[in-house]
């Protein structure tokens, strides 16, 4: 087994790991790099692709069907897939309405999809996992009037209010974009991170996680449809301003600073084992159960039961 027929299969068990089998061109475009690959190798053709997930040593590992690739015995998976993206495209058109409304939120300059939603992998319980690029040094201020503002809206998920309701556990500045965990989770939830809202701090979000490429091949700036964005109107930014102007003065943002920060330490969610919670003027990130570390284990689990190195 060669260099590439690692990466791929890597790539393959990886997503089976999520439940999530590839296509062709989904398999060359979230490729993994793999330990022995040189520093700037050349990229892979989709040709050479097809050509190792088609070879009789991928018949020992894989099965396809419907244009999926996934390990042997896992066919369910496709049915599976093709019903969870139908869900997760009515699930993004309730975020697009949401964002309609949220864009008038103070301080905000980008809101994207993240999770199972972005990875149109979500099943009907799912939440909406949202990351939200707060204007900097105003992020406690801008968090309170989203947090807010999504709430008056009915769709904040707190306490059992899961389904379909905005999981606001991702805030961060507009010069701390860069992703501070950077890891094979990471560089794969950030590669389908789906923006609805903020086209040019998107894009320096981009710039800013070109790590991304010491774990995916063909890491690459994608033109999100047309269709999908949100636009400021004359009248959002207009609101915007004169709120940012009223509620933009720096004993505010301390006032909101103490807080917030006096509930986070109260919450024993953020000291127990494992939870990934940070809470400072950069980033606002509550992960009490971070996924990455789980499904990291299962990954290498199943690398090493098919003996992939």
């Amino acid at each position: 087994m060669d260099i590439l027929d690692k990466q791929i299969f890597s790539t393959i068990v990886y997503y089976d790991t999520l439940e999530y089998p590839l296509t062709l061109l989904e398999t060359w475009k979230y490729l993994m790099r793999h330990l022995e690959e040189k520093n700037g190798e050349k990229k892979i053709s989709l040709g050479k692709i097809f050509e190792r997930l088609n070879s009789k040593e991928a018949n020992f590992f894989l099965e396809n069907y419907q244009g999926f690739y996934f390990l042997k015995g896992r066919n369910n998976l496709v049915a599976q897939r093709i019903a969870r993206e139908k869900i997760s495209q009515r699930k993004i058109q309730l975020v697009k309405k949401l964002v309609s409304k949220l864009k008038f939120s103070p301080f905000v300059r980008m809101i994207a999809i993240t999770g199972r939603v972005a990875m149109k992998n979500s099943t009907p319980k799912s939440d909406l996992d949202l990351m939200v690029v707060i204007e900097k040094g105003k992020i406690f201020t801008g968090r309170f009037f989203f947090t807010v503002l999504v709430h008056l809206l009915g769709k904040r998920r707190y306490g059992k209010k899961i389904r379909n309701r905005a999981c606001l556990n991702y805030f961060i500045t507009n010069d701390s974009l860069e992703v501070i965990y950077k890891d094979i989770f990471s560089s794969s939830e950030y590669f389908f991170i789906l923006p609805i809202f903020g086209k040019k701090t998107f894009q320096k979000f981009y710039e800013k996680n070109r790590w991304i490429e010491k774990y995916r091949t063909h890491y690459y700036f994608f033109q999100v449809l047309e269709s999908l964005w949100i636009t400021d109107s004359f009248f959002s930014r207009y609101f915007k301003k004169t709120a940012e102007f009223f509620f933009g003065f720096d004993w505010l943002e301390k006032k909101m600073k103490n807080i917030q920060m006096q509930k986070i330490k109260k919450n024993p969610k953020t000291y127990q084992k494992g939870s990934a919670v940070i809470a400072n003027e950069k980033m606002l990130v509550f992960l009490p159960q971070p996924q990455g570390p789980k499904i990291y284990e299962l990954y290498e689990k199943n690398k090493k039961r098919l003996n992939i190195s």
